[in-house]
């Protein structure tokens, strides 16, 4: 279990039940099968549409429809998806029917074509830049950590970082507010003028 690494942040979900659960010792969580799966079929719900964003999500970082179970995500956290939000996903048409492996559990889901992104770009560095420099790194952490900071009408916003939208770009920072969602790309002091 846990054996995939995704570098991947759920996008949070401030409803008491968490759709993707960290693991810790002693909660019982282990594979199951797919006619354990037993959840009946329920109204789609705000829990089960972030449950469905967060496996879109995944499936940019992986660059695959087929998703694991459970992972580690890029801060080595262990998690799992819950396993109601699969059930309710399979029901409404979002994954393809659970299908046990060779070991007869559930160890993966794909995603069905409705639910796939249409998008084929990817977000990526460019003109023999290696990857994230560290200012730009610690100022997206530090948005991401403190929308109050950037103005004070996002103080409960929740937020998500190098979060993958529809067309497959990412997006450095969202801010999920109760009736608005704020988008930001960060400069850093190291970005010039073409990057503006």
């Amino acid at each position: 279990m846990f054996d995939r690494k995704i570098d991947f942040q759920p996008i949070p979900y401030s409803g008491k039940s968490k759709t993707i659960i960290e693991w810790r010792p002693g909660s019982g969580y282990r594979r199951k099968s797919s006619q354990e799966y037993k959840y009946k079929e329920a109204r789609l719900t705000e829990r089960q549409r972030n449950f469905c964003e967060n496996l879109k999500q995944m499936a940019r970082a992986l660059g695959s429809d087929i998703l694991p179970v459970d992972f580690t995500d890029q801060d080595g956290r262990q998690m799992f998806l819950d396993r109601g939000c699969i059930k309710m996903a399979e029901h409404a048409g979002f994954i393809c029917p659970l299908s046990d492996d060779s070991n007869g559990v559930v160890r993966e889901i794909k995603l069905s074509d409705c639910i796939r992104s249409a998008g084929a770009e990817r977000d990526g560095i460019s003109h023999e830049r290696k990857g994230e420099g560290s200012n730009h790194k610690a100022l997206r952490l530090w948005i991401a950590k403190s929308p109050h900071r950037v103005d004070r009408a996002y103080a409960d916003f929740e937020s998500g970082t190098e979060v993958f939208l529809e067309s497959a770009d990412r997006v450095d920072v969202v801010y999920y507010g109760p009736a608005s969602t704020v988008v930001i790309e960060v400069k850093s002091l190291d970005s010039n003028e073409v990057d503006l």
